[in-house]
C-alpha cells in the first residue's frame, strides 16, 4: 500500500469531515430551497424549466411558492422595467448550484416526480452537492496549511477552524448560504494565488481571475479578497517595488486574468440591463439591509451579545494574534491577509443588517484566516508540555461551547437575532431555558410582512393625530361631507380626485426616543360599493435621506375586515418601526385612494405604542 503522505493532517481531516457530515444527516433541511436559498436558486428553474430568465410572469413564482413554502414574502425579487421582477440576489451562487439542479433534474425524471425545480428531487440533489462542493473548500485549505505548516500544526488548526469555529453550525446545521459557498471559493483563490506566485503559469492566472469573477457576482463586497492575489509576497517596500515589477513582466497573465474574471461578471451585467433597464442595479436601498460606510459599528461587530463575532467564535482572537506574529516573522502572506481582513472587517461593520449567529459575513474569511490561527498553534506547539496541555484544555473547552451553542440555536434557545447579554447569560450552557428567560430577548419582529400588535399591557400610547373632520380645512373643502358621516356632522370624502388623506409627518425623535415604537393607524370607512381588491389602502413608512423605506400598507379589502358597502367599517394598521431608525428618520401614515368610486372617511386616529422599560 502506497503510504498517506500527511497522515496526521488526513487524519484529521477525515474526523472533521465524518463530524460535520453526521450533524447534517442527523439534521437534514426540511427545504433546503427557502428564504435566501431561494432567491439564489431560482435563476436557475427560471432559464431551464420555465424558459422566463426575466421573471415576466410571476404567476409561476407564486404557484410554486404555494406548494413548497419557500418564502413568507418575495423580498427575493424587486421590481425591473415594464413591470417584470428583478432578482436581487446575484447569479453567482446560481453557477455554483448548477450540478445540484441538473442532478435533481434526472433525478425528478426517472423517479416520476414532479420536474418543476423545486420537488424532492431537487432539494435533495443541492443539499447533497453542497456538502460536496463545501468538502472542496475544507480539502483545499488543508493544501494551503500543508504549504506552510507541518502535518501535526495543520491537523490541529484544521479541528480548530471546521469544529470550534461557526463555520460548524453554519455547515452542520445551517441552510446552503453564500456565505459556506465563497468559504470553498476564497480558499480555491487562495490556493490559486499561491501556485501563481511560486510557477507562474498563466493557466493559475486565469483561474484567479475566473474564481475573482465569480466571487463579485456572488457577493459584491467579497471582491476584496482581490488584495490577496496582489499583495502576495510583499513583505516590505522593496518586495512591494518587485511585486510590481513582476506585474509589467507577467503582463499577458493580468490580461488573461482579467478576461477570464470579466466573462462572469459580463452575464451579471446582461441580466441587470435587461430585466432592470441599468447595467448596475443596486438593490440594498432598505437601511434595514444597507452598506453605510460612513457609520461603522466596530465594537458592535466584535463584542455585542447580539451576535457579536468574537462573543460566540472567540476562537478567533487567537486568528487576529497570528496576523501579528505574521508580521514579526515576515510571512510572505502576512500583508495580503492583513489588508483583506482589515477592509473586509471594515465592510461588514458597515453593513446594517443586524441578523444571523455570530456574525456569518466572517466565514467566508476564514480561508484566509486559517494561516494567521496556524501560526498561533505552530507557537503553541513550541511552548513546554505543561502549557501546551493548558492550551490545549483551553481549545477543548472552546470547542465544547461551541458545538453546544450550535445546538442550542439549532434548537432556537439562542436566538439568530434577538440576543441580548442577560438572556445570554442565562441560557449559557443550558439545554432548557430557565422560566421567563425570553423577557430578555429583543422585541420580536415579524419575518412575514404581517405585523399586529396584539398585546398592548407593556405599552404606553397616545394619540398623534385624530381628524373629524368637524374643523373647517380649505384643502378639502371640496371633499367634505355630511351625507353619511360616522361621528359628528362631516367626513371626508374619497373619490378619482383626491389621491391623500390628511396624516402624520414628523421625524421619529418627535413621537418617542426609544429604540423602537408602534404605529397604528385606524379610521371607519363606507364604500359605496364592492372595492376593487387593491383600491384604498391604510399606509405606514419610514423615511431616510428623502428614500421611502420599510414601506408597509393593509388593504381594507383584506378579508380581516370584513369590509361592507354602504355602511360604516372599522379598518386598522399596525406598524413597527424599521430596524435601526434615528430621531432623525421620518415617519408618514395615512390613507391612500386609488378607487374611482367614492368612499367616505371619518375619525382617522394615529397612535405610538412606546414599550414600558
Amino acid at each position: 500500500m502506497k503510504k498517506i503522505k500527511y497522515p496526521i493532517s488526513t487524519a484529521s481531516l477525515l474526523l472533521c469531515v465524518i463530524v460535520l457530515i453526521g450533524v447534517r444527516l442527523n439534521y437534514p433541511p426540511k427545504n433546503i430551497l427557502t428564504y435566501d436559498t431561494f432567491g439564489y436558486y431560482i435563476h436557475l428553474p427560471a432559464r431551464h424549466i420555465y424558459h422566463d430568465p426575466m421573471i415576466q410572469n410571476f404567476e409561476w413564482v407564486t404557484e410554486i411558492n404555494q406548494k413548497y413554502n419557500n418564502t413568507p414574502t418575495f423580498y427575493q425579487f424587486s421590481e425591473g422595467i415594464n413591470g417584470q421582477k428583478v432578482i436581487r440576489f446575484n447569479r453567482g451562487i446560481s453557477y455554483l448550484l448548477a450540478p445540484g439542479f441538473y442532478a435533481g433534474h434526472v433525478w425528478a425524471k426517472l423517479s416520476g416526480a414532479p420536474q418543476d425545480g423545486f420537488s424532492k428531487p431537487y432539494q435533495q440533489a443541492i443539499w447533497i452537492w453542497g456538502m460536496i462542493f463545501n468538502l472542496l473548500g475544507f480539502y483545499l485549505i488543508k493544501k494551503i496549511l500543508l504549504r506552510y505548516f507541518n502535518d501535526l500544526t495543520t491537523a490541529i488548526t484544521l479541528v480548530v477552524i471546521l469544529l470550534i469555529s461557526n463555520l460548524y453550525f453554519f455547515y452542520g446545521y445551517g441552510n446552503d448560504i453564500p456565505h459556506v459557498y465563497l468559504f470553498t471559493l476564497n480558499a480555491a483563490l487562495i490556493w490559486f494565488s499561491i501556485r501563481w506566485h511560486h510557477h507562474f503559469k498563466i493557466w493559475d492566472a486565469a483561474l484567479i481571475g475566473f474564481t475573482l469573477g465569480i466571487i463579485a457576482i456572488t457577493r459584491m463586497s467579497e471582491i476584496l479578497i482581490v488584495f490577496i492575489p496582489l499583495l502576495w509576497g510583499v513583505k516590505n517596500k522593496e518586495s512591494l517595488h518587485s511585486q510590481l515589477r513582476l506585474f509589467c513582466n507577467k503582463w499577458q497573465h493580468i490580461v488573461f486574468a482579467v478576461i477570464a474574471g470579466i466573462i462572469p461578471i459580463l452575464s451579471q451585467i446582461i441580466y441587470w440591463k435587461q430585466a432592470s433597464g441599468q447595467f448596475v442595479y443596486h438593490v440594498y436601498t432598505d437601511p434595514g439591509s444597507t452598506l453605510d460606510l460612513m457609520n461603522p459599528r466596530f465594537f458592535y461587530t466584535l463584542l455585542s451579545f447580539r451576535k457579536g463575532w468574537l462573543i460566540y467564535v472567540p476562537v478567533m482572537i487567537f486568528a487576529l494574534w497570528g496576523i501579528y506574529k505574521a508580521f514579526r516573522r515576515k510571512e510572505e502572506w502576512a500583508w495580503a491577509v492583513l489588508v483583506y481582513i482589515a477592509l473586509n472587517f471594515y465592510v461588514i461593520s458597515s453593513f446594517s443588517s443586524l441578523l444571523s449567529y455570530g456574525w456569518r459575513a466572517f466565514l467566508q474569511s476564514y480561508a484566509a484566516l486559517v494561516l494567521p490561527m496556524g501560526i498561533f498553534i505552530q507557537w503553541m506547539l513550541s511552548r513546554k508540555p505543561l502549557a501546551i496541555a493548558g492550551w490545549c484544555i483551553i481549545l477543548a473547552i472552546l470547542g465544547v461551547i461551541n458545538i453546544f451553542q450550535a445546538w442550542q440555536i439549532n434548537m432556537g434557545i439562542i436566538d439568530g437575532s434577538r440576543m441580548t447579554m442577560k438572556y445570554y447569560v442565562s441560557v449559557f450552557m443550558k439545554k432548557h431555558p430557565p422560566e421567563n428567560a425570553k423577557k430578555y430577548l429583543l422585541v420580536q419582529r415579524s419575518v412575514t410582512g404581517r405585523e399586529n400588535l396584539e398585546k398592548t399591557d407593556n405599552y404606553f400610547n397616545h394619540v398623534l393625530k385624530f381628524y373629524d373632520f368637524e374643523t373647517p380645512n380649505p384643502n378639502l373643502k371640496s371633499h367634505i361631507d355630511s351625507i353619511v358621516s360616522f361621528s359628528g356632522k362631516y367626513c371626508l370624502r374619497l373619490d378619482s380626485t383626491i389621491e391623500y388623506t390628511p396624516g402624520l409627518e414628523c421625524s421619529y425623535g418627535d413621537i418617542s426616543n426609544g429604540k423602537y415604537a408602534w404605529i397604528r393607524i385606524s379610521a371607519r370607512v363606507y364604500p359605496t360599493q364592492q372595492l376593487e381588491d387593491a383600491s384604498v389602502s391604510l399606509v405606514t413608512h419610514a423615511i431616510r435621506n428623502k428614500q421611502t423605506y420599510k414601506y408597509s400598507a393593509r388593504k381594507i379589502t383584506d378579508t380581516i375586515f370584513h369590509v361592507q358597502p354602504n355602511q360604516w367599517n372599522y379598518v386598522w394598521h399596525d406598524y413597527m418601526t424599521p430596524e435601526p431608525i434615528s430621531a432623525e428618520d421620518g415617519i408618514k401614515s395615512y390613507i391612500w385612494n386609488r378607487s374611482k368610486y367614492p368612499v367616505f372617511i371619518d375619525d382617522i386616529r394615529i397612535e405610538v405604542f412606546e414599550p414600558i422599560l
